[in-house]
């Protein structure tokens, strides 16, 4: 994709037996790509770069198709490669951001809840009148509620595509169930609560006024995870006592586009939004604001990219919104990191009131500063390479840190965590494994008193 964006950027004629031979040179590494396709690509790479959207350009329909086609004719195959040696400096760098940040954001004695998926979450019993999970879902082998099939298979673009098949089946519908299951927990809207409300008899003449919650999904594109919980709280018995619409928020129009197709189709459009922003400019994320007719309780995300995540806290912070944020890929939409900026300035400001893991470490000042940011730079570098030595470590270390930028931050804006009002608190969890090595969940939730 880089050299696609990149051979199309210098168009003046003097150029053009370079950009001939680049050309030439590049569709013979893309083959079976034909040089007229290519040189559409290309154009459409250089488009879509110039226009800020380079970040999503491994979801365009038309190179996926590409990246199948030359899998297929070059012969390219997955296979498990061994992870690099972590190196002594990078533990260095990971003992000393845990040793800095682990400890802030821990509001009890653990600051990490591990949860698995088996069934419904906190062992919570549901009651018989009540549908199962195995009863809605039909034992997990598709996403359906109320007799609306929301099943995350339903986007891939080739159905008899047996890896992305299998994909679906082992790590993309059980990240969205459990995701479900923590958003529910959230809203406190679990099977206990479920139960307790079909169990409660009411009188015809009894008048119930359900909660109204608007939850926001982060990055969510085609909404594999926006329609599941859309399905779920637009089941009848679940809207005598919820009424929930989803707004999902993404910068890739067509994958938008794609999203409200498939709300339309499960009759889902009345429970969802689907908003074109991009979070990094800020008169966008204040017109997004604006312009709900509810301000957000809950922003969630199912791995949003790098600094993607950190934007996502930020949009929650705005709206004082409870959270829950999937992470991965640290390394990338790095201008949007905002949070990651801050925790230097938080270090600045440690430094000079006292004593912290840098300065114990024989740096201060700037260059505390300074080998903070190499720190993390080792750190997040780490937390990507799958199966590397230390890689949970570090993307916990990571989500951390920001975890406690993010208390700042609440405490700067409105002195919340200290005063009468409520409490903001943090912690992480994490879902197992298998799904994904990239496992952790940013959690933060207001408490109101």
């Amino acid at each position: 994709m880089h050299n696609l964006a990149t051979t199309a950027v210098v168009d003046k004629p003097d150029t053009s037996r370079i950009q001939n031979a680049a050309l030439v040179h590049l569709t013979c590494a893309l083959r079976p790509c034909s040089v007229v396709r290519c040189q559409d690509l290309r154009q459409m790479c250089h488009e879509e770069t110039l226009a800020g959207r380079y970040g999503t350009l491994f979801k365009k329909p038309e190179l996926l198709q590409l990246c199948d086609e030359i899998r297929q004719c070059q012969g390219w195959f997955r296979g498990a490669r061994s992870a690099p040696t972590t190196s002594s400096d990078t533990w260095s760098a990971l003992l000393r951001m845990e040793q800095q940040w682990c400890r802030e954001t821990t509001d009890d004695s653990n600051d990490v809840v591990d949860i698995e998926y088996n069934g419904p979450i906190g062992n919570e019993a549901a009651s018989s009148s009540m549908p199962t999970e195995d009863e809605s879902m039909e034992h997990h082998d598709r996403v359906v509620y109320g007799g609306v099939d929301v099943d995350p298979s339903l986007n891939l673009p080739d159905p008899n595509d047996t890896r992305r098949q299998q994909y679906v089946d082992q790590r993309k519908r059980p990240q969205v169930l459990w995701m479900l299951c923590l958003i529910r927990r959230l809203l406190d809207c679990g099977d206990e609560k479920v139960a307790k409300h079909l169990n409660n008899s009411h009188a015809a003449t009894d008048i119930i006024i359900p909660h109204i919650y608007h939850v926001a999904d982060i990055g969510g594109g085609r909404g594999d995870l926006a329609n599941a919980v859309a399905a779920y709280f637009a089941q009848p018995y679940i809207r005598e006592f919820v009424h929930l619409h989803v707004t999902v928020v993404d910068i890739n129009q067509s994958s938008l586009d794609a999203g409200r197709e498939r709300a339309a189709l499960a009759n889902l459009e009345s429970h969802m939004s689907f908003v074109l922003c991009d979070l990094a400019n800020e008169s966008q994320v204040s017109t997004l604001l604006l312009n709900q007719e509810q301000s957000f309780d809950l922003v969630f995300g199912l791995h949003c990219c790098g600094g993607l995540a950190e934007a996502a806290v930020e949009l929650a912070l705005k709206s004082r919104a409870s959270f829950c944020i999937s992470t991965c890929c640290f390394r990338s939409n790095m201008n949007l990191a905002t949070l990651s900026s801050l925790s230097d300035t938080m270090m600045m400001a440690s430094e000079s009131s006292g004593p912290t893991s840098y300065t114990g470490h024989g740096v201060v000042g700037t260059k505390g500063v300074e080998q903070h940011q190499k720190d993390r730079d080792l750190v997040s570098t780490l937390a990507i390479i799958v199966g590397g030595e230390g890689q949970d470590r570090s993307i916990h270390a990571m989500n951390a840190m920001r975890l406690a930028a993010a208390k700042e931050k609440v405490s700067t804006m409105s002195n919340i965590t200290n005063n009468a009002s409520g409490k903001f608190r943090t912690w992480q969890e994490t879902f197992p494994i298998q799904y994904s090595n990239q496992n952790r969940v940013m959690v933060g939730v207001f408490d109101d008193l």
